[in-house]
């Protein structure tokens, strides 16, 4: 068993009167745990569904960490993936899968191996 470090940065336009909420999905029957911590410090884990981030007027120019911890258990794939989902409102899980990421992150590993995503939102 092994594991890995990915670093990625994600930019995000904001518009200064909305506001975002976030939601972190961790894919390809892949099990997991992610923690957030917003700018007001309010921290969420371990699934981060439809968690605020804040007006895009106090977010703009600055940035956010999330942090997922995923193990390879599919024994169908190898492959490790994280899609973060920004909205102007709260999603169910149906609207997010009809909705695009605004990013993601990805590996593939040896096979029961742990990936540590960290990820950095860029909110410009």
């Amino acid at each position: 068993m092994s594991s890995q470090i990915s670093n990625k940065q994600i930019d995000f336009t904001v518009s200064s009167n909305e506001s975002y909420f976030l939601n972190v999905i961790i894919g390809n029957g892949q099990i997991g745990s992610t923690t957030f911590k917003n700018l007001n410090n309010d921290q969420f884990s371990p699934d981060i569904i439809n968690a605020p981030v804040g007006m895009g007027s106090l977010i703009k120019g600055k940035n956010s960490m999330v942090v997922s911890v995923v193990i390879d258990v599919n024994p169908d794939t190898d492959n490790l993936i994280v899609a973060y989902y920004l909205s102007k409102a709260p999603k169910s899980p149906d609207q997010l899968s009809q909705m695009n990421p605004v990013g993601t992150s990805s590996m593939t590993l040896p096979t029961n191996s742990t990936a540590i995503f960290v990820t950095t939102l860029n909110f410009i």
